[in-house]
C-alpha cells in the first residue's frame, strides 16, 4: 500500500493508520469491527486489549478494502474467510493473517501481526521449560516416528516451541515439511506450506504421508479427519509428526481425541509425548512487592490439614519502568510434559478417565502446569493471580 495523503481515500487511510498504529506498538492482533454509527479498532498488546480509534467511517468501505488488500472476493460468502495483507512500512514489508466474520450488525475483521523468526538453534534451550522436560522434549524429537502434541490456548507460544523443535532435527539427514494456515517462520531446509482450509490441510497431508518426508509439523490438530491422517502418519507411514491443538492440558487432550471418536488404541498407540504449555506474566523487578499468603494451596498439601500453610510470594505494585502495569512485557513459559509410557498407553487403550490418567502420569514424575507455575510464583517470577488466571487447577 503506497502512502500518499493527498490521494488516499478515507478507508485507505483510516486502514493504513491503524496498520501503522498495531506496528508502533507491538500489537498481536488488530480487531476492526462496526459500533453504533463508528468502526472502531482495538489490540491486543500483551495480554490488554486497547482502543485505538473508533471513526464514523463506511463500514462497508473499510471491509471491501480490506478483502481487497488480503486477496479476498468482494462480495462476502456466509462463512468466515481466511486472508494475508502485506504493508510496507519503513522499507519493511509486514504480514498479517486476515479472518473476515460475518455478523448480524456487518463483518468484523481481526488480523493477527505475523513476525518473521530467525530462531537460534540454541532456542529450545532457552524457551524455560525444566531440565526433565527438555530432555523428553529432545529424546523424543530424534525418533524416526510417532506424535508429538504441543497444546494449550491461543497464545500459549506453541508455533514458537514447534518452530525451536524443528530447528533440533538434523535437516541434512531429514525431509522436513509444515502445513500451517500462514507460514510464520524462518526454517533453512524446511518445506513450508500454506493451507487456507481443513479441506486443503487434510489433502496436504496426504500428499506428504505418500512422499518421501521424514517430518512433518502440522498447525491446528482440529477435526477427526485431520487427526485421524496424523496418527496414520505417525503409525502406518513411520512418520514424526508435530502438531499444536487448542486444549487445556496433557490428559485433556487424549480426552478430546477419544471424544472425536477416534479409537483408543490408535490414540494409544500413535502419540508418542504430549505437552501442555501458557505463557505468564512477568514481575516488574523494580516494584514487585513480597507477599504471604495463609491458605494458598501447594503442590505438596496434604488432605485434611488444619492450619493452613503460608505461601510466600510477590505481588504486583506498578511503578514508571513497568508504566504502572507491575508486569515486563516478558512471558515465562510454565509447561507439562507426558511422555507416553507403555502402562500410559494401556489406561488410554482401556477408556481410562482423565482422573485415572494425570494420577498415573504424576506417578510417572509429570510436573503439572499448575505446580510448575507455583514454583515461579514463590521465586517472585510471577503472581499467583496469574497462575490462577492461566493454568488449569488439580
Amino acid at each position: 500500500m503506497d502512502h500518499n495523503p493527498g490521494k488516499e481515500a478515507p478507508e485507505v487511510a483510516f486502514l493504513e493508520s491503524a496498520l501503522r498504529g498495531a506496528i508502533s506498538q507491538d500489537a498481536s492482533h488488530i480487531h476492526i469491527e462496526p459500533v453504533d454509527d463508528d468502526v472502531a479498532v482495538r489490540f491486543r498488546v500483551g495480554r490488554e486489549y486497547r482502543e485505538f480509534a473508533s471513526e464514523p467511517q463506511d463500514i462497508l468501505a473499510v471491509m471491501t478494502r480490506l478483502r481487497t488488500l488480503a486477496g479476498l472476493g468482494v462480495v462476502p460468502p456466509l462463512g468466515p474467510e481466511w486472508g494475508v495483507i502485506e504493508f510496507e512500512n519503513g522499507g519493511k514489508t509486514h504480514r498479517f493473517a486476515t479472518q473476515m466474520l460475518p455478523s448480524v450488525t456487518g463483518e468484523k475483521a481481526i488480523l493477527q501481526v505475523l513476525r518473521e523468526t530467525h530462531m537460534d538453534p540454541r532456542r529450545l534451550d532457552e524457551l524455560g521449560m525444566l531440565d526433565n522436560q527438555l530432555a523428553t522434549l529432545k529424546s523424543t524429537l530424534k525418533r524416526r516416528s510417532g506424535l508429538i502434541v504441543l497444546c494449550g490456548p491461543a497464545g500459549s507460544g506453541l508455533d514458537t516451541t514447534a518452530y525451536a523443535s524443528l530447528l533440533l532435527i538434523d535437516r541434512g539427514a531429514r525431509s522436513v515439511a509444515t502445513i500451517e494456515r500462514v507460514a510464520q517462520g524462518q526454517v533453512p531446509g524446511v518445506h513450508r506450506m500454506e493451507a487456507g482450509d481443513v479441506d486443503e490441510k487434510n489433502a496436504m497431508l496426504r500428499a506428504l504421508m505418500r512422499t518421501d518426508t521424514d517430518v512433518v509439523y502440522v498447525q491446528d490438530l482440529t477435526g477427526v479427519e485431520t487427526t485421524t491422517l496424523a496418527l496414520s502418519a505417525a503409525i502406518e507411514h513411520q512418520k514424526l509428526v508435530i502438531a499444536s491443538l487448542h486444549s487445556s492440558n496433557a490428559v485433556a487432550a487424549v480426552t478430546h481425541f477419544v471424544n472425536l471418536g477416534i479409537e483408543p488404541w490408535l490414540v494409544g498407540s500413535g502419540i508418542a509425548l504430549i505437552q501442555a504449555q501458557r505463557l505468564l506474566r512477568c514481575l516488574c523487578a523494580e516494584c514487585r512487592e513480597h507477599a504471604v499468603i495463609l491458605g494458598t494451596p501447594t503442590p505438596d498439601d496434604q488432605p485434611g490439614r488444619n492450619t493452613p500453610e503460608p505461601f510466600a510470594s510477590h505481588r504486583a505494585v506498578g511503578c514508571d519502568a513497568c508504566h504502572g502495569l507491575g508486569y515486563t512485557d516478558e512471558r515465562v513459559l510454565v509447561c507439562e510434559s507426558m511422555p507416553f509410557s507403555d502402562h500410559l498407553q494401556q489406561l488410554v487403550t482401556e477408556r481410562a478417565s482423565e482422573s485415572e490418567l494425570q494420577a498415573e502420569a504424576v506417578q510417572e514424575c509429570m510436573t503439572t502446569l499448575r505446580s510448575m507455575a507455583l514454583g515461579l510464583a514463590r521465586k517472585g517470577v510471577t503472581t499467583l493471580n496469574e497462575v490462577y488466571l492461566h493454568t488449569p487447577p488439580e
